[in-house]
């Protein structure tokens, strides 16, 4: 994943949770209104992976926020797609 260059939003999880994939059809509806304002992403869980440990990712979903590379927030668990959309609108307008 190239996030230097652009604001990005990365979801963390697995197709096993339930919770994630409902954050996952939350974040569908979501991509389409911020398109060309903040790249979306999706990666599998994997707790043995340099990016869990990088970013602390011990529970799934977990969704990191990055403005140009660097993480400037983080949500675990089932978060309402208002909170979602209210992080985003810091990440573009900061």
């Amino acid at each position: 994943i190239i996030l230097k260059k652009a604001d990005a939003l990365v979801k963390i999880s697995s197709d096993w949770n339930g919770a994630s994939q409902i954050l996952c059809h939350t974040l569908q509806a979501l991509a389409p209104l911020y398109s060309g304002k903040v790249d979306f992403y999706s990666l599998n869980y994997n707790p043995e992976s340099s990016m869990s440990d990088a970013y602390r990712v011990d529970s799934i979903p977990t969704i990191l926020f990055f403005k140009k590379g660097t993480l400037v927030d983080k949500v675990s668990g089932l978060t309402h797609r208002t909170i979602i959309s209210n992080k985003i609108n810091q990440l573009i307008n900061s």
